[in-house]
C-alpha cells in the first residue's frame, strides 16, 4: 500500500484532501490566434500564428477579422494540409489623424471550426499606439 511507505500517512479520522482539474474539450474543432508583441506603433507590423486543434488532410482557409475596421490590413491565412498552424503578418494602418491608443481584438474564423481563441479561450487583444 503506497500510503504506508509515504512519511505522511493518512490517519483514521484525518480529513480527506481534494484537488480540481480543468479538462478542456478537444472534441470540437477550434482555432487559436497568437500575436507576438503586445503593443505596436501605428504603421507597424506584427507577426502572428493561427492554430487548429484538428489536423486534417485538407488545407484550411482562415479569415481574420478585427474589432475595429480600418485599423489593420487583414487577409485570409491558409493552414496547409496535414499542418497544425500557419504564420501571418498584420500591418497597422498609418494615418496622420490624432487619435487615442486603441485595443483591437483579432479573431480567426473558418467553416466547421469554433472562432479563434487564446489560451484562456477568450479573444486575444493587442494595443496599437497612436
Amino acid at each position: 500500500m503506497v500510503a504506508e511507505r509515504h512519511p505522511h500517512r493518512l490517519r483514521p479520522g484525518a480529513p480527506a484532501g481534494t484537488a480540481s482539474v480543468t479538462v478542456l474539450d478537444d472534441d470540437t474543432p477550434s482555432l487559436r490566434v497568437f500575436l507576438d508583441p503586445a503593443t505596436i506603433e501605428e504603421g507597424g507590423v506584427v507577426t502572428g500564428r493561427v492554430e487548429r486543434n484538428w489536423i486534417t488532410a485538407a488545407p484550411l482557409a482562415v479569415t481574420l477579422s478585427a474589432s475595429a475596421s480600418g485599423q489593420v490590413n487583414l487577409h485570409v491565412v491558409v493552414i496547409g494540409a496535414n499542418q497544425a498552424s500557419a504564420a501571418f503578418t498584420l500591418t497597422t494602418i498609418q494615418d496622420t489623424l490624432p487619435e487615442k491608443d486603441d485595443t483591437l481584438t483579432i479573431t480567426a474564423e473558418a467553416g466547421g471550426f469554433a472562432g479563434g481563441r487564446h489560451r484562456s479561450f477568450s479573444p486575444i487583444t493587442r494595443t496599437c499606439r497612436r
